[in-house]
């Protein structure tokens, strides 16, 4: 015993999940991202607004034509055209008119 969870050792396992490599790449995407991306938060804590404001944001951005990922974004392999297509992960509501004025 010796992969994992006192699981046997498979060798089509091998190499395929090692903690400390995980960890070393959450370490470098994390220093990325605090190096390159801004970003801004704020509470909102009734749920419905939440809900209302994602709506008219997903959608204002997915349009916005200074929002496109770089050409190296992983999002254009996508199988799906909506995230290929809209540079967002996500594919929820990207089909409604935006209701925020343009960025």
């Amino acid at each position: 015993m010796g992969y994992g969870q006192g699981r046997p050792e498979k060798s089509a396992l091998e190499g395929q999940f090692v903690p400390q490599k995980v960890q070393g790449l959450e370490e470098e995407i994390s220093r990325y991202l605090q190096n390159h991306i801004s970003s801004a938060l704020f509470r909102i804590a009734e749920k419905e607004e939440r809900l209302r404001l994602e709506s008219r944001i997903i959608p204002t951005v997915s349009l916005c034509p200074a929002c496109r990922p770089s050409g190296s974004w992983l999002g254009l392999h996508s199988p799906k055209k909506k995230i290929r297509r809209s540079g967002l992960w996500q594919v929820n509501k990207l089909g409604k008119t935006p209701s925020l004025p343009p960025i």
